[in-house]
């Protein structure tokens, strides 16, 4: 899960990161977006608190079979 502290720098709508992203690039109901991938992150002046291997990994399902 995300860990959150207060030095967490903070963007647009004071958002620690953010994305856009077209549904085709989901494979196996997963997307994952790395540092560079994601808005803020990929800011070398964060990289103090997003490392190298930071990253973001988001699950989709079916709702019909919630």
């Amino acid at each position: 899960m995300f860990e959150s502290r207060a030095g967490l720098p903070k963007g647009y709508e004071d958002y620690p990161f953010y994305f856009w992203f077209n549904t085709s690039f989901v494979e196996n109901n997963r997307l994952y977006l790395s540092r560079e991938e994601l808005d803020n992150p990929r800011k070398s002046k964060t990289w103090d608190i997003y490392k190298e291997d930071f990253g973001v990994t988001v699950s989709f399902s079916d709702p019909a079979l919630m």
